[in-house]
Order: C-alpha cells, then sequence, then structure tokens
C-alpha cells in the first residue's frame, strides 16, 4: 500500500497565490506612480467680474489661461435678453470699466471663441 503526501503540492500552490499578489501589487503602486506624475491641466477657464461699491459696479477682466482665444466679451445688465442693456467688454488682463447701477441687479458676463463657442464667465446679481 502505498501512501500519496500531497504536502509539497500545497506550498507550490501557495509559493504560486503569494507572487500573483506580489505582481498585482507592484502593478498597482507602479501604475499609481506613473499616472500621479504627470501635472493636472489648467482649466481652460477666462475670468470676469463685477463687483459693486456703492451705486457703482466694477466690471473687470482678469485674464485666465484662454483669455488669448477670446473674441469677444459681452456683458447684460438685467442677464440677457430684449430690453436689457448690452455691451462689449474687451478681451485683455485688466480691462474694467466702471457703470452706476443703484438697484442691486442681474449681471451676465459671455465670453465668446473663434470657433464659436460662449461661456457664461459671470452670472450674479450685484
Amino acid at each position: 500500500m502505498t501512501c500519496l503526501d500531497g504536502g509539497d503540492a500545497v506550498s507550490e500552490v501557495l509559493s504560486t497565490i503569494l507572487m500573483v499578489v506580489v505582481v498585482i501589487l507592484l502593478a498597482a503602486i507602479v501604475g499609481s506612480l506613473v499616472f500621479g506624475i504627470w501635472p493636472p491641466m489648467e482649466p481652460s477657464i477666462t475670468m470676469a467680474t463685477a463687483t459693486r461699491s456703492g451705486e457703482n459696479v466694477t466690471f473687470m477682466v482678469h485674464g485666465g489661461t484662454d483669455v488669448d482665444r477670446v473674441t469677444n466679451i459681452t456683458c447684460w445688465i438685467g442677464g440677457p435678453g430684449a430690453g436689457n442693456e448690452e455691451f462689449p467688454l474687451e478681451a485683455k488682463v485688466g480691462y474694467f470699466e466702471i457703470r452706476r447701477l443703484p438697484e442691486p441687479t442681474r449681471i451676465v458676463i459671455v465670453g465668446t471663441y473663434p470657433d464659436g463657442n460662449s461661456m457664461v464667465l459671470f452670472d450674479e446679481v450685484v
């Protein structure tokens, strides 16, 4: 009568499983390092604000990563729509314009890009 001892096979299976786990862990660590190295992309934005000081509202273009690409910045006093005042702002960093607005009013500033897309830069009651 022969006795089959399977103890050797158990250690081979365990070592194989441990090697697979180690490889997966190393791949996860290397992957997180590689994908974490790249700096985050800067958002494509142009910054424009409207701030109130008494009855005066100052409209200012602060810039941003896409300020050179903006073809037109339009500002609406009272929001976009018929009958509301609309005027352009120059698309250059540091440009500002002051308007007298005695009442709190909704201000909407929209930037237009060469490809025809538009982005709302500011939309608040000031």
